[in-house]
């Protein structure tokens, strides 16, 4: 007798099913010799990446992601290394470094420094963060200094390491359908992957990743942002 229950999404022959969670922000596979051997030899860093980015976005519909609930933002002052990025200076900036530092008035002052390239100019851009809403991982960043219409923009913590040695934010949810999932439809801070150590362990930006697609993010968007190489500061 054929089951009366809804068969479950695949991608790549892979069922939703073949998917279970060993922590709260990193997701494996399970049954790996069940799977036909093309697949397997495919299954690496960014296709599984890609596959669970399928998954939760259903194709083409995207779902509404949301800020953390848990944050701590003393934890989340100091350096943080850009690893990846999608929206404005993809592809065009290298050695990107983030500084955090909380003011007196609880809001966060922030400097995002990096090379411009290929003309190796340095630049620095600096803001301010002010928690936006209820949530605590929920910020506009308000520029400091440039054009005044430079309007403020949303910049949400989504996904974070629990020891916080890396962090995924995004310029709000994942809204506009995009190749193999959706993205943010603000450009302007897009989507960031960003690690304590400038150099992180493969391992540390596979979970990064796979976390940030769980949350309805299309990471297959993402460029790597060098950090060797420049006279990076």
């Amino acid at each position: 007798m054929a089951s009366s229950e809804n068969p479950r999404p695949s991608v790549y022959g892979v069922r939703l099913d073949d998917v279970y969670t060993i922590s709260p922000r990193h997701r494996t596979i399970r049954n790996r010799a069940a799977y036909p051997v093309a697949v397997m030899r495919t299954f690496r860093h960014q296709v599984f990446v890609l596959a669970v980015t399928a998954l939760v976005c259903g194709g083409t519909a995207c779902q509404t992601g949301q800020p953390l609930q848990a944050f701590d933002a003393r934890r989340y002052m100091g350096d943080w290394y850009v690893q990846r990025i999608w929206g404005t200076g993809a592809g065009s900036t290298a050695c990107m470094r983030m500084f955090y530092q909380q003011a007196d008035d609880g809001s966060v002052e922030v400097r995002n420094s990096m090379i411009a390239v290929p003309y190796l100019n340095p630049l620095t851009l600096s803001g301010v963060k002010r928690i936006s809403g209820s949530e605590p991982g929920r910020f506009m960043v308000y520029p400091s200094a440039g054009p005044l219409n430079i309007a403020p923009t949303p910049s949400w913590v989504v996904a974070l390491d629990p020891d916080y040695q890396w962090a995924a934010v995004a310029a709000g949810p994942p809204t506009q359908p995009s190749a193999l999932g959706c993205v943010p439809s603000e450009r302007t801070g897009g989507m960031t992957i960003m690690t304590r150590l400038r150099d992180p362990p493969g391992a540390l930006m596979k979970q990064a990743l796979a976390s940030m697609a769980l949350q309805g993010y299309d990471t297959s968007m993402m460029t790597t942002v060098r950090q060797d190489g420049f006279p990076c500061m």
